[in-house]
């Protein structure tokens, strides 16, 4: 499916970048304007909307489409109801995005209950991690001494405002993050004082995120031609995990998707852009920071000193905006406990969160879960597959950092002759690679949003059309593997089958990762240069 296809790419690049804007601006759009209050205006500019997307993007004349091969043809076509399926799902849970008192459109999957497996259990429906974002903000205004207080948040003895909104209806979340993060839920505080109508734009603003994130790095990785990573797209919108992670509201999927737009701004040269970006990943939820080790072993020192300039102002206006208490308060209590592991203490007292946790720590305790040595014993175990964790990631970054930057201050990736397609598609398998293997690094993460970035790396594993290769017959399994929400329910079965389950994803995530890693740094650079001839003479329709 390639570019020299005359009018046949361009008119099949305006109905997709169409279709994934209808599929999540469409639905972005309805909600928040359903929570201020302005429904029929809203209809209205959907209606124009789809209005001018048929008039502009679609084709003048539906012959066009017969320029493309019979294969690209049913490609296309799987792509399409698979992206008008992702977005059905985002529609239809919009409502409920809008009103979480009613459950009608709520995303409640099935979750076995551990002491009756004939009994399900809602959580989703309920469980909403913004709560604490939005609560976390409020006492930082109000400048309370110790915003990291367990008991400021669910069954507070002093309750805010935003406890009282809340009520019965969801449950409040404990706030774990540094400080600069507050400045996000306070930006949205400005816009409304109704927490229910923050968390709607909050929704809102993330689907259209997860939509500019994935046409930047279409429109970089192929100049908008039809290739594989076109199928991202519906691979996410139609996983129960990122539905999940919509529902919840958790940070994490905005973070990982401004870490990946900055690391497309620096490629692009917009290093003020990618450096705002990054810098907020960065001091938001410390993770990212994978990235900045990886630049400096690149030797992109504009990236790098955008990124830093911009962490110290986020530092600073926190400080303004908050003065010195949540500071005080993540150094001399939550930092500690975060190091310790306390913080997390409910990921490995209790079953349920040690099925859920993916991360390094999670296997750790799955294993002595499954028999293998003692809970008790797995506190030492942890800490020190925790640090040769922390010493492999730091490798890792820097070795695939050397790769990029090795010869002139210029090579790898900054010089012209290496913006090939190829070249692209496996640096965005490194980026992906390494954000994903730092968030594994985190003492918690729960399957649904730490599948995310996942799911997004295996869809990259997939070849140009027209060309074979072996991982194309692991996508779907692997993508069925991670997007199911845990833990399953499978009638009589015993919570074993979902901890060796989630326990063999975890393990598989980490040789992904790696694999991906390793396959890069090892190979040819000539390879890396080369577009491959399939790319250029296959015909298709985008």
């Amino acid at each position: 499916m390639g570019r020299g296809v005359g009018r046949g790419g361009s008119i099949g690049r305006r109905i997709c970048v169409s279709i994934v804007l209808m599929s999540a601006v469409g639905p972005a759009l309805f909600v928040t304007g359903l929570s201020y209050d302005l429904p029929k205006i809203i209809i209205s500019l959907l209606v124009a909307e789809a209005a001018v997307a048929l008039m502009f993007f679609l084709p003048r004349r539906v012959g066009d489409l017969s320029q493309a091969g019979k294969g690209a043809r049913l490609l296309f076509l799987l792509w399409l109801a698979c992206s008008l399926f992702g977005g059905y799902r985002m529609a239809r849970l919009s409502p409920y995005m809008y009103d979480a008192a009613d459950k009608t459109y709520a995303f409640v999957p099935k979750i076995r209950d551990l002491d009756d497996p004939d009994l399900t259990k809602p959580f989703l429906d309920r469980h909403n991690c913004f709560t604490c974002y939005a609560i976390a903000a409020h006492l930082a205004t109000e400048g309370v001494e110790n915003l990291y207080d367990r008991e400021r948040y669910r069954d507070a003895e002093i309750q805010t405002e935003i406890h009282e909104t809340i009520g019965e209806v969801l449950t409040i979340d404990t706030y774990q993050y540094p400080p600069p993060f507050l400045i996000l839920p306070r930006l949205l505080q400005a816009m409304t004082s109704d927490f229910f109508h923050m968390r709607t734009l909050w929704f809102g603003v993330n689907l259209v995120l997860l939509a500019a994130t994935f046409l930047a790095f279409v429109a970089w990785l192929s100049d908008w031609s039809f290739r594989a990573y076109w199928f991202v797209w519906p691979a996410l919108l139609t996983a129960s995990t990122m539905v999940g992670t919509l529902v919840i509201g958790n940070a994490h999927l905005f973070i990982i998707l401004i870490s990946l737009l900055a690391l497309v701004a620096f490629e692009k040269r917009r290093h003020m852009l990618g450096g705002a970006l990054l810098g907020f990943g960065v001091v938001s939820k410390l993770f990212p920071g994978v990235l900045v080790l990886y630049l400096v072993a690149r030797r992109r020192w504009r990236a790098v000193f955008w990124t830093c300039g911009a962490s110290a102002i986020y530092v600073i206006a926190t400080f303004v905006m908050f003065g010195a208490k949540p500071f005080t308060a993540f150094d001399n209590y939550q930092a500690p406990r975060l190091a310790s592991g306390e913080a997390f203490s409910f990921a490995f007292e209790r079953l349920r969160p040690t099925m859920n946790n993916s991360s390094v720590l999670g296997i750790v305790y799955k294993f002595a879960r499954l028999g293998l040595y003692s809970i008790e014993s797995a506190g030492g175990i942890a800490k020190i597959v925790t640090w040769a964790f922390s010493g492999l990631l730091v490798v890792v970054a820097v070795w695939v950092g050397l790769r990029h930057g090795r010869g002139s201050p210029r090579a790898g990736l900054d010089t012209e002759t290496s913006s090939s397609e190829m070249t692209r598609m496996w640096s965005a398998r490194v980026w992906i690679a390494l954000l994903v293997l730092a968030q594994l690094r985190s003492p918690f993460l729960p399957w649904g949003y730490g599948n995310v970035a996942v799911i997004w790396l295996v869809v990259m594993m997939l070849p140009p059309p027209g060309s074979y290769h072996l991982s194309a017959w692991l996508v779907v399994p692997l993508w069925a593997l991670f997007t199911p929400t845990v833990p399953l329910f499978f009638g009589p079965l015993t919570e074993t089958f979902d901890l060796v389950y989630t326990l063999v994803a975890a393990v598989l995530v980490v040789g992904l990762c790696l694999i991906t890693v390793i396959r890069y740094s090892r190979a040819p650079r000539s390879s890396f240069l080369t577009e491959q001839a399939s790319a250029d003479v296959e015909p298709g329709v985008c």
